[in-house]
């Protein structure tokens, strides 16, 4: 990989903090339906196999966690120019919808063969290499021990609050970071999905804390009326629940679609959308519903 564009990355995804948002449903509300289009290139093959899985951004930095047939890999868009960063080999093939925070890019990788084991990982760029810090390990039961979507967020008392939805997002996991301890998270509970709930097949999934303190959850998928956007506020209680709070769609254009990577983040006190095509070719194109 370009050693530019990795130092480069590192630098801005370290200085670019959790962007905190007063109010979580307002900014929801504001985005355009309509979105702006960015476009990249790419000098390199995509690996065969897969696609495109989640995308965040950080200052001016694309990141899109994708999916081939022999690993998993991370592309990096800078100056609209694309870098292809690999993360784990086979069967750790399929890195799904991922957030950044902070100086983190929270991403579960799974099996998406034999859909019964993933791991769940925050990485970081630095000193030209790419780290990995576990979350967790997950294996045993079909599709429960996957982890297609991923979101990340501080709760109010400094720890770390990592989710993770198994396939389709049917369960969601919870891990906390433990006080004292770093780099070691537990996991704490499980948002198993009511019966009759509105619910879709979220292939991203991201976490949003308010100024006060309020946890909210956004999901992502493609189904019914076109690209949707739920927003539900997460009741940290025992047993945990999801509160809708509205549901939206969004006009993608040029083949990007929820379906694929799709991703929101905090910029400047707002809440933008950003989604992209299937696959990764050599002109890419990028929605950014602000």
């Amino acid at each position: 990989m370009n050693r530019f564009i990795l130092i480069t990355a590192f630098i801005l995804f370290k200085a670019s903090c959790f962007s905190q948002l007063s109010d979580v449903k307002a900014s929801f509300l504001a985005i355009s339906q309509k979105p702006k289009i960015l476009r990249f290139n790419t000098n390199q093959l995509a690996p065969a196999g897969g696609h495109l899985q989640g995308i965040q951004a950080a200052d001016s930095i694309l990141f899109i966690t994708a999916s081939g047939n022999a690993y998993s890999y991370c592309v990096l868009v800078k100056n609209k120019q694309a870098e292809i960063v690999k993360l784990l080999d086979s069967p750790y093939r399929h890195a799904g919808g991922c957030q950044v925070m902070g100086t983190d890019l929270a991403v579960g990788i799974e099996d998406n063969a034999a859909k019964d084991k993933s791991t769940v990982l925050l990485l970081s760029f630095l000193n030209n290499t790419l780290s990995k810090q576990v979350v967790a390990n997950r294996s045993g039961v079909y599709k429960r021990s996957t982890a297609g979507a991923t979101g990340i967020t501080t709760l109010a008392n400094g720890q770390t609050l990592v989710i993770t939805g198994d396939w389709d997002t049917r369960n969601i996991d919870f891990y906390i970071s433990r006080l004292g301890e770093e780099g070691i998270f537990d996991s704490i509970i499980t948002y198993h999905v009511p019966q009759g709930m509105q619910w879709g097949s979220y292939q991203s999934i991201n976490l949003f804390t308010d100024s006060h303190k309020n946890i909210f959850m956004l999901g992502f998928c493609n189904e019914g009326n076109g690209n949707r956007a739920d927003l539900f506020q997460v009741n940290f209680l025992n047993p945990v629940t999801l509160f809708p709070i509205g549901s939206r769609t969004f006009k993608c254009t040029n083949g990007c679609s929820f379906r694929y990577a799709a991703g929101a983040v905090a910029e400047n006190g707002k809440l933008v959308i950003y989604t992209t095509q299937r696959s990764l070719k050599k002109h890419n194109v990028v929605n950014v519903f602000r």
